[in-house]
């Protein structure tokens, strides 16, 4: 049976996790994290920080398709990195992906292995949902280059449909770390501006009990503006739909 082994010289089945917990239990001065939340909130970005720092390594969505040991993954990947610090990024129906029924049972299980979770959210929940939409349009998630990127029209209606996924799923992940400490990070307040990531990435450093050698000089370009100008040609009829229902823009 997939999650378990028999140990012929006890006769006892015990769980794969409990086996890879007990293999890995001597690197107890490993920090390991994880970068929790939503889709375009700065995650590739917050990533691409932590790996320009020489002792950090990290992996994109882990468990972002079915793994035949998806629990124990994540633990798999911090030993074969071991004496670096890991990180990989989750969100939170990866964990359905993988056939975890309980999912607040698995976070807080990562957290008593010894994961801190770095909570990455958005206030502007209308510009996360029009970030997505022109996303979807154009199959181009990150850029460091505006220069080609196609204006586009995208549909107000489908747009305040996500609007109100992204809310729910946004207390979704509030209600999975209520019971979990955790580094907060906001994309307006943290990532946008080049000054507020050295004050973020500098507190980070500090969670993660490491020197400060972030480089948060990003090249990634934003998807949605140029200039102060949107890529999206019929803007103002998606923005007048979602203040109308009350989403922050």
């Amino acid at each position: 049976m997939i999650g378990k082994f028999l140990l012929h010289s006890k006769r006892r089945v015990i769980d794969i996790h409990d086996l890879v917990k007990f293999c890995i239990s001597r690197r107890v001065n490993q920090k390991k994290f994880v970068v929790f939340g939503p889709g375009r909130t700065g995650s590739t970005l917050f990533i691409s920080i932590c790996e320009s720092h020489s002792r950090i390594k990290c992996d994109g969505e882990l468990l972002e398709y079915r793994r035949a040991f998806g629990r124990i993954l994540p633990a798999a990947r911090a030993r074969k990195v071991f004496p670096s610090l890991y990180g990989f990024k989750l969100k939170h129906f990866h964990l359905s992906i993988q056939g975890i029924e309980d999912e607040s049972d698995f976070v807080n299980k990562l957290y008593s292995d010894g994961w801190s979770f770095v909570f990455l959210h958005r206030g502007k929940i209308g510009k996360q949902a029009i970030s997505l939409q022109l996303a979807r349009a154009r199959n181009i998630w990150h850029v460091k280059n505006q220069e080609n990127l196609a204006y586009v029209d995208i549909d107000p209606h489908e747009t305040l449909r996500l609007a109100g996924e992204m809310l729910k799923s946004h207390e979704i992940y509030k209600g999975l770390l209520k019971d979990i400490p955790y580094f907060e990070v906001s994309y307006e307040d943290h990532l946008i501006n080049e000054n507020a990531r050295k004050v973020i990435f500098a507190e980070f450093a500090e969670f993660l009990g490491v020197e400060n050698e972030f480089d948060v000089e990003s090249l990634m370009k934003k998807t949605s503006v140029s200039d102060g100008k949107s890529f999206v040609r019929n803007i103002e009829e998606v923005k007048s739909l979602l203040t109308e229902k009350n989403f922050e823009l």
